[in-house]
């Protein structure tokens, strides 16, 4: 299950958007995409994050940007250059 996005918390767990949001079939989940990908499929959740990475620069929110290029580039799609 490839993360997406994620911030860690100091109690050690952490909040992510993966496979549970972005591949979900039904109703919302409280993830930290706030719904931005739930149930658009890998593909374009991987785009979604890159095209909302600004959002995510003043936080502790980790870009998996290594995954999102893998995903993108498996899908016959080039990644943005950052």
């Amino acid at each position: 299950m490839t993360t997406l996005i994620q911030a860690p918390y100091s109690s050690g767990s952490s909040a992510r958007c993966d496979a549970k949001c972005y591949n979900a079939k039904h109703e919302k989940c409280k993830c930290i995409c706030s719904g931005l990908n739930h149930g658009v499929g890998q593909k374009h959740a991987a785009k979604n994050s890159l095209e909302i990475k600004h959002l995510y620069n003043n936080t502790l929110c980790i870009v998996n940007y290594d995954a999102i290029h893998e995903i993108l580039a498996q899908q016959d799609l080039s990644p943005p250059k950052l």
